[in-house]
């Protein structure tokens, strides 16, 4: 049974006297806690006690006693005491200070009569209750533990249980540590495989695409005066697996027969390179997305003559497939355009600017063609420049 930090006093049995004396209440434990004692005579041998509070988390919330009444000579009144005669019931009365005392009331108040009840419950509740020291000190330290927990780690216990589940899996994952290698280290090992598969299944692709290109180019060779060169694909491997796949394409290029193939950047002249460029934009053109603009910025470069109307009308075969955006000037590829823009270049003071305008009509169209063939629009040159541009339409 717990002790009861209040002062009890037996009430005399002569008179069946309750009295209520206002109690000190329970010293705090591990929180702020406060009570009042009741003290009330259900019979003329017993005097039950009750105090009722709220002192922490681990007492939970009462504290009981039930003590012996003693038989004795009825003493004088005191202080906080009033008598009553027998057989009468208390009532509450409160001074000027708040401090409560009994004073007669009606004994067939119904609320005394729960006041004797649940006095007797709260004493039997408290003689089955069990108090066990060791028990509140050990919850008082896991309290504070948890406070010191909480101040370190997080101001919350959702907090502290997400860090004690991060070190859980460190700590699992160190003491599994062999059995993580290897796992890792099959796994890297599959991946490998899986690696060294795929590369040479694109390595495959590779060499037959690589075949059927070179042929297709080396077609357009001849529509482009270089039908002796000769046009291949490479192939280099690497020493590791790349992004890329397993090795490095190269273009090889030869433009005369007998020579060997090298590498196109190298052996290449000016013209040379626009020409084979030009071959494999138009091999490509099937396979491109027809969405997007080709753009030519002096492909021309190198070329002239029959080789320049020859790129002039790959360039226009480039066009009913896709929208071409090609700056020339050679007048054999600008006959192919469907509209014809000038630069101008206007010099003024300290400064030079580059000016555009549209050609919209026929006779101005055939005189800036007779310019870019003669440098001037005489008669000759404006009859070439319409033989030209009737060409390019068949």
């Amino acid at each position: 049974m717990l002790p009861t930090p209040a002062s009890i006093r037996a009430a005399p049995s002569a008179k069946s006297r309750p009295s209520c004396n206002p109690a000190v209440p329970p010293p705090p434990v591990g929180g702020a806690a406060f009570g009042i004692a009741v003290v009330v005579e259900v019979a003329e041998a017993v005097t039950v006690s009750v105090t009722v509070g709220v002192a922490s988390l681990a007492l939970g919330a009462g504290v009981f006693e039930v003590t012996p009444g003693v038989p004795e000579e009825e003493p004088p009144p005191e202080k906080g005491v009033l008598p009553l005669e027998a057989g009468a019931v208390p009532e509450v009365v409160t001074d000027d200070e708040g401090v409560g005392t009994f004073g007669a009331v009606d004994e067939e108040d119904p609320l005394q009569a729960e006041t004797v009840d649940l006095a007797a419950d709260v004493a039997g509740a408290a003689d089955a209750a069990e108090y066990d020291p060791a028990e509140l000190e050990a919850i008082n330290l896991r309290l504070d533990l948890i406070d010191r927990l909480k101040r370190k780690y997080g101001g919350s216990v959702e907090e502290l249980r997400a860090v004690a589940q991060r070190a859980h899996r460190t700590i699992d994952d160190y003491e599994n540590r062999d059995k993580l290698v290897a796992d890792f280290t099959a796994a890297v090992e599959a991946a490998k495989r899986e690696l060294r598969s795929v590369a040479a299944a694109l390595t495959a692709l590779r060499e037959k695409a690589a075949v059927a290109l070179s042929k297709r180019v080396v077609a357009e060779f001849a529509e482009i005066a270089l039908g002796a060169g000769r046009f291949e694909v490479a192939f280099e491997p690497l020493e590791r697996i790349g992004p890329h796949g397993a090795e490095r394409v190269e273009f090889l290029f030869a433009a005369n027969a007998g020579e060997p193939a090298r590498p196109l950047t190298r052996v290449a002249s000016g013209g040379e390179l626009s020409r084979v460029l030009l071959a494999l934009v138009v091999v490509l053109a099937a396979v491109r997305d027809a969405r997007t603009a080709l753009v030519f910025d002096e492909i021309d470069a190198g070329v002239g003559g029959a080789t320049a109307t020859a790129v002039g009308a790959r360039i226009g075969a480039l066009a009913r497939r896709g929208q071409v955006v090609c700056v020339t000037h050679l007048a054999q590829l600008a006959t192919w355009a469907d509209r014809h823009y000038v630069l101008d270049k206007l010099e003024q003071t300290a400064v030079t600017t580059i000016g555009v305008r549209e050609i919209g009509t026929a006779k101005e169209r055939e005189g800036e063609i007779a310019r870019m063939l003669s440098g001037e629009p005489q008669a000759i040159a404006v009859r070439h420049a319409r033989a030209l541009l009737a060409a390019a339409k068949k």
